[in-house]
């Protein structure tokens, strides 16, 4: 066996830590990617924040987790009267205690009137109910860990399904409507009976069968489900993150006006970050040991390459809102209906880079146009032939869609294949079956589900 030493050069393809950080950030949206910066800058010492504070909804891209007090460990009688008149004191950056479903039906079973147990059999009780207001635990295992009847507990129950918002404390959805009927309501018994009795023909809105079952008429049955369907279905989604406010905010403007297109791409670094100047010259001084100038070079290194990374999503945020601009020109000038068909490798090709660097580029971003404020996904849609041989955009045909259901005849609401032909007329020649998919799309229920008898 014999050994020996060769060169042998080669070319290897690396991703670089900043390329890295660039399709990180790339598919964050604006508002995300503030929160984002805002937690590097805790590591950071170099790097300050200069954009604008906002408020962000809890999401998936939340990367630190909130303090919760359990208030259950305090005790009833303690949770009582360490209160002055019931006010809470909570602690900072938390939400008062009136402003979450939880607390607000502690303050009420507090408020009214049952004696110490059924207070601590009461809040067992409101603590299994979850956040969209319905009781999710088990009536038999608090009777077991408290001792008591089952007949108590269920009588506790029925007590807090008293309390606001109405319909809190169901353990079904027929249960939370019924509780929400008013009293005097001169149809209740009809719609307690079609809650607990015909909830497939409510669902299904078999209203002849409804009209014969009851001896009613079928206006009178529409009246009955008109007024279910004004009830709330979730009476605790009113109290839920309601101090983190859900909003949007546009990563990309793009108007037009007077001929001329106007585009504001947001989130430049120098919009965001700086770099503290302090640090800077404390860098370059004799006044800091060896291994605290290694440290803030160390750290001013990854701030340039973070300001770096936040251009360069900055930059192909741009070069996507600019090819949109000039391939989706008719839609900024006139409208939805004037939509072109266009798919992301169709860009991706026209811009150089992959389709995933558009798919990421355009994920969760939205643009603000004369039109509203829509996704970017909106200007990406399959194509389809009209009659004349041109291809129209499929978001084009929901639209047109969504305008002939919206002046149809409620009594005799159009049907797929009516709609299916009146687009053939227009020129636009597609099958019911695509006129049945993109009304689902669109969320538009199907014929027998708008019909109305009044």
């Amino acid at each position: 066996m014999s050994y020996s030493v060769k060169l042998q050069q080669s070319q290897q393809q690396k991703t670089t830590p900043q390329s890295i950080q660039c399709i990180q950030l790339l598919p964050m949206p604006l508002i995300v990617l503030e929160k984002y910066l805002n937690s590097l800058i805790v590591e950071n010492p170099l790097l300050e924040y200069i954009g604008e504070e906002r408020f962000i909804e809890r999401d998936k891209y939340d990367f630190s987790q909130s303090n919760q007090i359990d208030y259950e460990e305090l005790g009833p009688l303690s949770y009582y009267y360490e209160r002055d008149d019931l006010t809470c004191k909570e602690t900072a950056g938390s939400a008062p205690e009136s402003d979450t479903l939880v607390g607000s039906l502690r303050i009420q079973l507090y408020t009214c009137g049952l004696d110490p147990f059924e207070t601590s059999i009461g809040l067992k009780i409101i603590n299994e109910i979850s956040e969209d207001g319905y009781f999710v635990g088990s009536l038999k295992e608090i009777s077991r860990s408290l001792s008591c009847d089952f007949d108590k507990v269920e009588q506790v129950l029925r007590h807090i399904q008293t309390f606001t918002p109405s319909g809190v404390g169901a353990r079904s959805l027929s249960e939370c409507l019924s509780l929400q009927i008013e009293p005097l309501h001169p149809d209740r018994e009809i719609i307690l009976s079609i809650l607990e009795n015909h909830v497939e023909d409510l669902e299904s809105r078999r209203f002849t069968n409804l009209a014969s079952i009851y001896k009613i008429s079928r206006t009178r049955v529409q009246s009955c489900i008109d007024y279910l369907s004004g009830l709330n279905p979730y009476p605790g989604a009113s109290f839920t993150d309601n101090h983190f406010l859900p909003f949007i905010i546009p990563d990309v403007s793009i108007k037009t006006e007077f001929g001329r297109t106007r585009i504001q791409t947001y989130g430049r670094s120098s919009e965001l970050l700086s770099i503290n100047t302090e640090y800077i010259d404390m860098m370059h001084s004799n006044l800091i040991d060896s291994d605290t100038k290694t440290y803030l070079m160390a750290k001013y290194r990854l701030a340039k390459e973070l300001m770096g990374s936040v251009d360069m999503r900055h930059s192909m945020l741009k070069r996507v809102s600019v090819f949109l601009s000039e391939y989706q020109s008719e839609f900024f000038n006139y409208g939805k209906m004037y939509l072109k068909p266009l798919t992301m490798q169709k860009m991706a090709e026209y811009l150089g880079v992959r389709t995933s660097t558009i798919s990421r580029t355009v994920s969760d971003k939205y643009v603000e146009t004369r039109w509203g404020i829509v996704p970017m996904h909106f200007f990406f849609s399959e194509s389809l032939g009209s009659g004349d041989g041109d291809k129209v955009s499929a978001n084009v045909i929901k639209e047109k869609i969504k305008a002939i259901i919206a002046l149809e005849n409620p009594i005799m609401p159009v049907s797929d294949l009516e709609i299916a032909n009146r687009l053939k007329e227009t020129g636009t020649d597609i099958s019911r079956r695509t006129v049945s998919k993109y009304r689902q799309d669109a969320g538009i229920s199907q014929q027998k589900m708008r019909r109305r008898y009044s």
